[in-house]
Parts: structure tokens; C-alpha cells; sequence
């Protein structure tokens, strides 16, 4: 989250490592990405993480985190994950057992495993949806988890 606990939009483009891939359609992801940190004037700001390249800023009235993960398409949710807890401290896992690949677990042991965190997400969530137009209670996730924890 930025300074004020405003939304941040994240925006992840992938791609392929590897000149073979440089301006194909495999990294349609990458470009978008660096288009859009061309357009908010942020290309030289990029913090080159272990995981992925990324940056964030306000750009037309959005609070925005571009990432750029740096490993294939198929492997990319681990770094999405690292880029997520180095960036905005929220901790995600990936599904464990027949899960595996398919779910993501929303804060771990330690310390972004707090409840705040989940609400975070838990609107996100509920954010993106609506703006799928899909139908959500909003706030009802966030209430369910609140009750959940005994957080009335």
C-alpha cells in the first residue's frame, strides 16, 4: 500500500526471458508493462528485484504497481509472490497438495499473516469482481472474516 492506505491497482505483465523471445508474442506482457512505465514517466525509477522488476507511482488519478516478473510465463507465480511480499509486505503461498497450482493462500506464519492483510486482499478481491461485473455483497468477505476471527 502507498503513504494513506490508498488502493494500489497491480499490474502484472508477463514474459519470457531470453533474446528469442525479446518483441515476440510471448512477451506482449513485458511491453505493455514498459509502455506504461514509459507513459507515467517511470521507466528510470524500476527496482530490479531478485524476482521481478518493479514500480510504482500515481499515473491519472491511479495508484499503480507495474511488476515484471523475471522467469518464464509457466513459473511466474512464485515471482509475483516474492514481488508481493518484498513490495507491499502481503505474503501469499501457493496451494499445497491436489491445491497445488491451482490456489494461492493469502498470508503465511509470521508477520504479514495478520488480519489487516487478509481484509486487504479479501477487498481486492471483491473490487475486481464488481468490475467484472459479477455479483458481490461488498464488504460482505470482509465482514465474513471479521466475524470468523471474532473482530465484530
Amino acid at each position: 500500500m502507498l503513504p494513506g492506505d490508498r488502493k494500489v491497482k497491480v499490474v502484472v505483465g508477463l514474459g519470457n526471458p531470453g533474446r528469442q523471445y525479446a518483441e515476440t508474442r510471448h512477451n506482449i506482457g513485458w511491453m505493455v508493462i514498459d509502455r506504461l512505465a514509459e507513459r507515467a514517466r517511470w521507466s528510470d525509477r524500476a527496482a530490479r528485484g531478485s524476482a521481478a522488476a518493479t514500480v510504482s507511482g500515481r499515473y491519472r488519478g491511479l495508484d499503480l504497481a507495474l511488476v515484471k516478473p523475471h522467469t518464464f510465463m509457466n513459473l511466474s507465480g512464485s515471482a509475483v509472490r516474492k514481488a508481493l511480499v518484498e513490495r507491499f509486505n502481503i505474503e501469499i503461498g501457493a496451494g499445497l497438495g491436489a491445491f497445488k497450482g491451482k490456489v494461492w493462500r493469502i498470508g503465511l506464519m509470521g508477520y504479514s499473516s495478520r488480519p489487516e492483510n487478509v481484509f486487504k486482499v479479501l477487498d481486492a478481491l471483491e473490487q475486481l469482481f464488481a468490475e467484472q461485473k459479477q455479483r458481490v455483497e461488498r464488504g460482505g468477505a470482509v465482514a465474513a472474516a471479521r466475524a470468523v476471527l471474532g473482530l465484530r
